[in-house]
């Protein structure tokens, strides 16, 4: 879950286990234009599936700090991969217009 500053916690519903998820925010969230990532490690891609898992959104920033628009992309939920070198990090991502 998310907390309201947008702080990437593990959902345990999913069954996703990252004991560093707190390096990185995501904010805001809920978003509607653009959503902000910053973390202390450099994130190599970033992806923003549907909840089938479709491939809605794909980035290379090679940056721990930057900006996703979300044009194009309906109101719903979302789910936000960020892989690094070391981890990857599943977190949820509500849009609204």
């Amino acid at each position: 879950s998310l907390t309201k500053t947008g702080y990437i916690t593990v959902d345990e519903v999913s069954s996703i286990l990252n004991p560093r998820a707190d390096e990185f925010k995501v904010f805001p969230n809920p978003a509607s234009g653009i959503v902000n990532i910053e973390g202390k490690s450099t994130v190599n891609s970033v992806e923003i599936q549907g909840l089938g898992g479709k491939e809605m959104l794909f980035r290379a920033p090679g940056s721990n700090a930057f900006f996703l628009p979300l044009d194009g992309l309906t109101e719903g939920i979302y789910i936000l991969i960020l892989k690094t070198d070391h981890q990857v990090v599943r977190t949820k991502l509500l849009i609204t217009k």
